[in-house]
């Protein structure tokens, strides 16, 4: 529902999450109404017609202009601590005209911090990062500069474009790679990245990055039980997403000249760019023809997983973090994964028992060996040690405790608002 102008959720809870439209989010919800019922509000900062995927009526709807209002700013500071979750040009708008009262922590998703660890073009291959330059949309650096002209100094009553936003964001040096970004970075109390290894990567290559490290991660949803059915059959899962950093076509070559080369690939396409998604899939379908199957449409838990039932092996494609609940679920159902030796899953997996199969280092892609019950019930202990219900309910407690007990960060810990405000001159993007 929309906020009204007089309103502010602050009146309904001592913790605010700032979220996306995105299906992790029902889950959190109910994880954190669990452990501390009416204690929360949530609110996400557009205002469309519907939701996408979000199916939880507590999520307000706030407009950006509405969001950097001075009273609902102010408003900011009575909660007990802002989770953001997921790093995107609205709440990198949010967070930077916050005051040093507000309390906040940033739950990273991945997409939001990876680039801190490392050039984007390092996480893609050749391939596909041709791929990428061919479905990008073109612009002039003229269309650039008359885009920056055409954006007002406050945020419209719209909503506005991505590219709007970008404008805005850059005019702080606030983005990815921004003058600014580590000054923003640094309003956060604390940092949740999916895995410990993230964090340490992050703050081996950003050393002025002072946010003291979370741990928690979403649900990964309804559990497996013990007596449900282990994957079976022969298809092989291939990604997570239609994000380039699946290195898609490098894979689907690997595949294609090894023992995958006969079997179905499932390949989920259902969040990213449409016209890297229609590439990616007519390259596997030229490869695989009728066996390769695309997800394009987001589909219920229990749809997917019957699909991804069907599949033996999973291959992921990436070099950082990403796809870690499908990995997960697809251990649980006895199927073998194969990861890039530099992905970081890599070490958490083996550092808990868990077991992981490397491709992409020129070697042919050793053929999947079906995992015996005893197997698959060890790794369904492992994994619900780590990640079950019980142990999420507990990460969830320790998660708000933790918030509580972090008191907002003063001018002298993070630097001045003026420092953090100064950005790029009026056109320059």
């Amino acid at each position: 529902m929309p906020m009204s102008s007089a309103a502010h959720p602050a009146d309904g809870g001592r913790f605010l999450h700032v979220v996306p439209d995105d299906k992790f989010i029902d889950l959190a919800i109910e994880s954190f109404e669990q452990v501390a019922p009416g204690a929360h509000a949530y609110v996400h900062l557009a205002c469309p017609t519907s939701f996408r995927y979000l199916r939880s009526g507590q999520v307000m709807r706030l407009g950006l202009r509405q969001a950097l209002s001075a009273d609902f700013l102010a408003g900011l500071e009575r909660y007990t601590a802002v989770f953001i979750h997921y790093l995107d040009d609205r709440a990198r708008l949010l967070v930077n005209a916050c005051t040093r009262k507000v309390n906040l922590v940033w739950i990273g998703w991945g997409g939001d911090y990876y680039h801190l660890a490392g050039e984007r073009c390092q996480l893609l291959l050749p391939e596909t990062r041709k791929l990428v330059e061919a479905t990008s949309p073109t612009v002039s650096e003229e269309e650039r500069r008359e885009l920056a002209r055409s954006v007002p100094e406050e945020p419209p009553e719209r909503d506005e474009s991505g590219a709007e936003l970008r404008v805005r964001v850059r005019r702080l040096a606030i983005g990815p790679g921004g003058r600014d970004e580590i000054g923003l970075l640094n309003r956060f109390r604390l940092f949740g990245p999916v895995l410990r290894q993230d964090y340490e990567l992050v703050r081996t290559a950003n050393p002025g990055f002072l946010p003291a490290y979370v741990r928690w991660n979403y649900p990964l949803g309804p559990a497996v039980e013990e007596d449900d059915q282990l994957a079976s059959g022969q298809s092989i899962l291939v990604g997570n997403s239609a994000a380039p950093t699946n290195n898609h076509l490098e894979t689907f070559r690997e595949l294609a000249n090894s023992w995958g080369g006969s079997r179905r690939i499932i390949c989920p396409l259902s969040y990213g760019a449409d016209a890297y998604a229609d590439a990616v899939e007519e390259e596997g379908r030229r490869l695989f023809g009728d066996r390769f199957i695309a997800l394009r449409s987001f589909l219920p838990f229990h749809e997917y997983m019957a699909i991804i039932r069907q599949c033996s092996a999973v291959v992921m494609g990436h070099f950082r973090q990403q796809g870690f609940g499908n990995i997960l679920h697809m251990l649980k159902l006895g199927a073998t994964v194969y990861l890039r030796e530099q992905n970081p899953i890599c070490d958490f997996l083996r550092g808990h028992g868990l077991p992981v199969r490397r491709f992409g280092d020129g070697r042919p892609l050793a053929e999947a060996v079906p995992a015996s019950p005893e197997q698959v019930a060890d790794w369904r202990r492992k994994i619900d040690g780590l990640f079950g219900p019980t142990a999420h309910l507990e990460s969830t407690r320790c998660l708000l405790a933790t918030a509580a007990q972090s008191p907002p960060l003063s001018g002298a810990d993070a630097g001045t608002d003026d420092e953090l405000t100064s950005g790029m001159a009026e056109g320059e993007l």
